[in-house]
C-alpha cells in the first residue's frame, strides 16, 4: 500500500490532466462523457513509459504450421463415431483436406470424416484474421463480483462486442469460445497460431488489487518473446484508459489497482509467465481493463453501455495496432510477483452430439 501511495501523490496530476482532455474533446466532439459515452478519440493521451526497458528474449520452439481452421456448420462426424457439435471453429494440425485433423476445446487430437464443416484459410498480409479470446469459460470462473458475478460471463459478453466492432474493419474476426465452456489454453494458443492471426487478444478482469487509486488500473501484457509486443501492449493499454479515464468522475477516486498498472511484461522461469504469450508464435495481449472484485467498478460493468465503450475502446486499439504505426504508452516496470505453479487444467468435457 505504500508504495501505491506514493504513485498516487505523483500520478494525481497526470490523471486529472487526461480526465479534462477526454472532457475537452467531447465537447469538441458533441459527445457525451458520462457513463458510457464517447467512442475512444482518434488521438489519445500519451501515458507515458518510454524509458522503461522491455526485455527481449528468442523463441526457443519453431513456429507451427499455419493449416487454418474448420467451423463445423452442422454435427460433424469424427473417424472414432462420435461428432461434433456444430458452431464450432477448430484448429487443424493435420491430416487432409478432405479429412483434417483438428483439436478440441479440450485439447485433443481428433479426425474428421469429411462432412459437416468448411474450412478457413490462415491470414495473410490482404486477409488479416484478429482472435478475441473470451478468458475462462465453464468451471473455470476465474474472478467472482462481490454480487456473485462471474468474471467468464463479463469476459464473453465484452469479447462479444469487440467482435462485433471488429468485423468489416478486417477480413475475419474468431472467438475461441461463444459459450460458457472450458476452454484450455493449449487450444486457444493453437487456434492462433494455425490461422496465424495478425492479432489475438485474450479479454478479463482483475482482482486482489493492492489498493485503490485515482485512476483505473488497467493492465495489458505483452510478450518479451515477441518483436511486436511491447508495442502491442501500449497500444491497447491506451486506447482503453482513454475511455476508462472519462469514467472516474464517476468512481470519485476509488479504482483499484495494482502499483505497476500499466502495459506490462510479466517474466516466469521459463520466459513470458502467461501462456499464450509464451508458447504462441503471433502477437497477443492479455488484456485486465478493470478489477471485477472491486464493487462500483463491478456496477459500471454491470452497464450495458458501459461494457460497450470499453468493447469500442479495445477495438479501437486492435484497429490502431493493425492499421497505423502508433507506438503506444503506458508502459511500466513490472513490479516482481513470484513464478507460481501453474494452476492445473480444469476438468473439460469436449461438445459433442
Amino acid at each position: 500500500m505504500s508504495t501505491l501511495f506514493g504513485m498516487r501523490v505523483l500520478r494525481t496530476l497526470e490523471a486529472a490532466l487526461v480526465v479534462a482532455m477526454a472532457f475537452a474533446l467531447a465537447a469538441c466532439t458533441g459527445g457525451s462523457a458520462g457513463v458510457g459515452g464517447p467512442r475512444p478519440p482518434i488521438s489519445s493521451p500519451l501515458y507515458g513509459g518510454g524509458d522503461v526497458v522491455w526485455p527481449v528474449r528468442a523463441r526457443t520452439t519453431p513456429a507451427p504450421p499455419a493449416f487454418g481452421a474448420v467451423v463445423t456448420d452442422a454435427p460433424a462426424p469424427l473417424t472414432n463415431g462420435r461428432a461434433l457439435q456444430a458452431g464450432l471453429t477448430l484448429p487443424i494440425v493435420g491430416g487432409t483436406p478432405d479429412s483434417p485433423e483438428v483439436m478440441t476445446p479440450c485439447a485433443r487430437i481428433v479426425r474428421l470424416l469429411g462432412s459437416g464443416f468448411t474450412t478457413i484459410a490462415a491470414a495473410t498480409r490482404a486477409e488479416k484474421i484478429v482472435v478475441v479470446d473470451a478468458g475462462h469459460g465453464g468451471i473455470d470462473h476465474g474472478a467472482t463480483a462481490p454480487d456473485g458475478t462471474r468474471e467468464s460471463l463479463r469476459n464473453l459478453q465484452v469479447a462479444e462486442l469487440v467482435r462485433d466492432d471488429l468485423q468489416g474493419s478486417v477480413g475475419r474476426v474468431v472467438m475461441t469460445r461463444t459459450t460458457d465452456r472450458v476452454t484450455q489454453l493449449r487450444f486457444r494458443t493453437a487456434l492462433a497460431d494455425a490461422l496465424n492471426a495478425s492479432f489475438a487478444i485474450s479479454i478479463h478482469f482483475n482482482a486482489s488489487p493492492d489498493g485503490y487509486s485515482t485512476h483505473p488500473g488497467t493492465t495489458t501484457f505483452g510478450s518479451v518473446e515477441d518483436p511486436n509486443g511491447r508495442r502491442a501492449a501500449g497500444v491497447l493499454f491506451e486506447a482503453e484508459r482513454s475511455y476508462l479515464d472519462t469514467l472516474s468522475p464517476i468512481l470519485h477516486g476509488r479504482w483499484a489497482s495494482y502499483a505497476d498498472s500499466g502495459a506490462l511484461y510479466r517474466l516466469g522461469s521459463r520466459g513470458d509467465f502467461y501462456f499464450q504469450l509464451r508458447e504462441s508464435h503471433v502477437t497477443w495481449v492479455i488484456n485486465e481493463a478493470m478489477f471485477i472484485s472491486n464493487e462500483p467498478e463491478s456496477r459500471l460493468l454491470a452497464r450495458a453501455d458501459v461494457r460497450a465503450g470499453l468493447a469500442s475502446a479495445i477495438a479501437t486499439g486492435v484497429k490502431r495496432y493493425l492499421g497505423s504505426d502508433v507506438s503506444g504508452s503506458g508502459w511500466r516496470t513490472p513490479i516482481p510477483r513470484g513464478d507460481p505453479k501453474a494452476a492445473a487444467d480444469p476438468p473439460c468435457s469436449d461438445p459433442y452430439v
